[in-house]
């Protein structure tokens, strides 16, 4: 049994592939390690009866991440694994390896995620490399989840969206201003309760003051993680992730204004992922 993983702040994506390379899709939550430790990882892991049933027949796995580019960071990630399945060795990635791997067309291109979370790199085929850290939520990470999370939030706390679009988020989620405050500088995972805020702005993309938000967001992104590499206009800038996949006509528009050409848009790089391996890793 071989186990390949796409893992976001929020969601792991989970493919198992049998010895004929049959596929059975399965998932936990994301796993961080930025904000996950690996007796967390290991509680989830073993709470989902897919992956518990095979622990042992587990020959190898393949995990990609947010948050696992350190060497410190990405071990707390492969102790867990080692722990769920003893038999299996085990490589942890970055979630850019697996953006990367998914949308690979045979060409260099600029690869960018834009899910909870945001990053990109050039790939020339072989290797990757960042011009521009990943700083966060908080420092950073334009057009992510959390970012359109924390700009919405802002906005309904000042009273800028028209009344009948703030009582529409005060009864979709039921928070108050002490909540908010509470999962945000208290609670684990803010980031993740931040992006879960954000399909609301897809819902109201009308609303002129929330399309403005995603426009400059997502011009943001383009200009501090797209434009720094020198010859950004020349290749195709390939996205996974779902906040790429939901606001697509903004981050079109920002890219038109910028001169950049979008190619792929893939929302979950998981099925990508699978056949890359496949071609080129497991063959």
């Amino acid at each position: 049994m071989i186990l390949i993983a796409d893992s976001g702040s929020t969601k792991t994506d989970w493919v198992i592939l049998d010895s004929s390379h049959q596929q059975k899709h399965t998932f936990t939550v994301g796993f961080n390690p930025v904000f996950h430790a690996s007796e967390s990882v290991i509680t989830h892991i073993t709470k989902n009866l897919d992956l518990t049933t095979i622990s042992k027949e587990v020959t190898h796995v393949y995990f990609y991440g947010a948050g696992c580019s350190a060497n410190n960071r990405k071990k707390v990630i492969s102790d867990a694994l080692e722990n769920c399945f003893p038999n299996a060795k085990t490589h942890v990635g970055h979630d850019l390896d697996a953006a990367v791997f998914s949308s690979y067309q045979g060409e260099p291109n600029i690869t960018c995620i834009l899910g909870t979370g945001a990053n990109s790199c050039y790939f020339d085929g072989k290797s990757t490399y960042e011009k521009t850290p990943a700083l966060g939520f908080i420092l950073g990470d334009e057009a992510s989840g959390a970012y359109f999370g924390k700009k919405l939030v802002t906005a309904i706390l000042y009273h800028q969206l028209p009344k009948e679009v703030e009582q529409d988020f005060l009864q979709t989620y039921q928070l108050d201003l002490n909540q908010i405050i509470d999962a945000v500088y208290r609670k684990p995972n803010p980031n993740v309760f931040l992006a879960s805020l954000a399909p609301f702005i897809s819902k109201h993309i009308k609303v002129p003051f929330l399309n403005q938000i995603v426009l400059n967001g997502m011009t943001a992104f383009l200009t501090h993680h797209v434009l720094c590499y020198e010859n950004a206009t020349d290749v195709k800038i390939q996205f996974v992730g779902s906040i790429a996949h939901h606001f697509e006509t903004q981050l079109q528009m920002a890219a038109a204004k910028l001169g950049l050409t979008i190619g792929l848009i893939n929302q979950k790089p998981i099925s990508g992922l699978v056949d890359y391996h496949l071609k080129y890793v497991l063959n």
